[in-house]
C-alpha cells in the first residue's frame, strides 16, 4: 500500500480569535496504513507487567523464593521482548 497525506486539524485553546476561545492548527502526516503495534504485540504489553506483579505478589505472600521470583521476572520479560521484536 502506497503511503498517503493526510491532514488533522488540532484544537488548541487560547484562540487568537475573541468569538472563540480555540485556534487550530493544521498537521499533515504521512499515513502508511499499517498499525502502530499489532495485536500480539498489544497482548504481550499487557500481559508481561501482570505477570510480573503476580510474581512478585506471590513472593510478598511467601510462596515464591527470591531467586524463583528474580527468574520469573526476568524470563517473562526476556520472552516478551523476544517476541515482541519478532513479531
Amino acid at each position: 500500500m502506497a503511503p498517503r497525506t493526510v491532514r488533522y486539524r488540532i484544537l488548541r485553546c487560547g484562540g487568537s480569535n475573541k468569538s472563540s476561545p480555540f485556534s487550530s492548527i493544521e498537521v499533515t502526516a504521512l499515513e502508511t496504513g499499517e498499525p502502530f503495534m499489532s495485536d500480539a504485540q498489544v497482548g504481550l504489553v499487557m500481559a508481561t507487567p501482570l505477570i510480573i506483579i503476580f510474581a512478585i505478589m506471590l513472593y510478598r505472600m511467601g510462596v515464591l523464593r527470591p531467586t524463583g521470583t528474580i527468574t520469573a521476572v526476568t524470563m517473562s520479560v526476556v520472552i516478551a521482548a523476544v517476541l515482541f521484536f519478532t513479531q
